[in-house]
């Protein structure tokens, strides 16, 4: 037994003189040490090996029950509670991220441990290459373009830093290129929100942490 998986209830016994254990003794050891077994486990075990409890889903729950809602866990200050976990009168949070400190740390930009991030906060399931996962990625190669003004140079254009004689190319338009596109199943795009208009900038606001500045994406739906 590591000190990261410390157990007080079992110390509270193994400390106590062999005759001295009596059920009645114990029980009160363990009552003394109750607040440092709840503060090893939400820090020790939870925040840093990961609070992988059952998803939120609507219904009655006991005081102490914990929930995964959104990439938060929150516990139930009250007993037959039925409320949304982000209601503060019936709800703590007990974690801002579900994922443990020993996995986020190795998060990264790359596209194989990126998709494994994403698929493991959006409890997805994730496959190594060559299998794909239920969220991937895309590399996109850019196309090389060509800029012309003109055909020979006596039909160039004047050109100026902020305009010029003629148009440049054709109407110009200039189109948008984006490093890689993600892909996401429609079902659970959808369901990380009934807010339609939340659903991108929640996979963006967490995606958005990880990537190198200056890289860009689209969201494709399948």
């Amino acid at each position: 037994m590591s000190f990261f998986n410390l157990s007080y209830d079992q110390k509270a016994v193994e400390l106590l003189p062999p005759d001295k254990r009596a059920p009645a003794m114990v029980k009160w050891v363990q009552s003394l040490l109750k607040q440092l077994q709840y503060n090893q486990s939400s820090i020790f075990t939870d925040f840093k090996i990961g609070a992988y409890y059952p998803v939120f889903v609507a219904g009655s729950y006991n005081k102490f029950d914990r929930v995964i809602y959104g990439q938060s866990v929150y516990e139930s200050l009250t007993d037959a509670n039925t409320a949304v976990p982000t209601d503060a009168n019936y709800w703590r949070l007990y974690q801002i991220f579900f994922t443990g400190t020993d996995t986020r740390i190795k998060y990264n930009g790359q596209k194989l441990v990126l998709e494994y991030t994403i698929n493991d906060r959006f409890m997805t399931t994730f496959r190594q290459p060559p299998l794909v996962s239920d969220i991937y990625f895309s590399t996109n190669i850019p196309v090389p373009s060509v800029f012309v003004i003109g055909g020979i140079e006596e039909n160039s254009s004047v050109t100026y830093n902020n305009n010029s004689s003629e148009y440049l190319i054709d109407g110009y338009s200039f189109s948008a290129f984006y490093n890689f596109t993600l892909y996401i199943p429609t079902d659970i795009y959808n369901a990380v929100s009934s807010d339609v208009n939340a659903r991108e900038p929640i996979f963006r606001n967490y995606i958005n942490n990880l990537l190198p500045a200056g890289v860009t994406y689209t969201i494709q739906l399948y």
